[in-house]
């Protein structure tokens, strides 16, 4: 999700060909450009719940994995099943809700806590 906040859908597909289950993408760069694609319209209405349909996006994804036999680990789709799940509970409460400004908190929050581990965890230079 860091690649899509980033605005780099095609990376967002190359991570997802590379955290596979199995590799057997059948076209790596199709796959690439078409997340690409997904990623860019996303970001083009702001991710806002009111401009996208979050499910809508993410079936299409789905769909897109599948034509191109790329196996979606786990953790991701139970992400992404739970995103859909809220979607609609999102919608109701707040349609004008930033779905990227909240997203994009929560991981630079997750990127300087892992920071913050990996330089705690480093030997002491004598």
């Amino acid at each position: 999700f860091t690649a899509i906040v980033k605005g780099d859908g095609e990376g967002a597909g190359a991570l997802m060909v590379d955290n596979a289950r199995e590799e057997r993408c059948v076209d790596r760069q199709g796959f690439k450009k078409t997340i690409g694609r997904l990623v860019d319209e996303a970001l083009g209405a702001k991710l806002r719940l009111a401009n996208v349909q979050a499910g809508l996006l993410l079936a299409r994804a789905f769909a897109a994995a599948l034509q191109y036999q790329v196996k979606i680990e786990s953790n991701f789709a139970s992400i992404c099943i739970a995103i859909m799940v809220l979607e609609g509970v999102g919608r109701e409460l707040d349609p004008s809700l930033d779905i990227l400004n909240l997203a994009a908190a929560v991981l630079v929050k997750d990127a300087a806590r892992q920071a913050a581990r990996h330089w705690l965890a480093r030997p002491a230079s004598a």
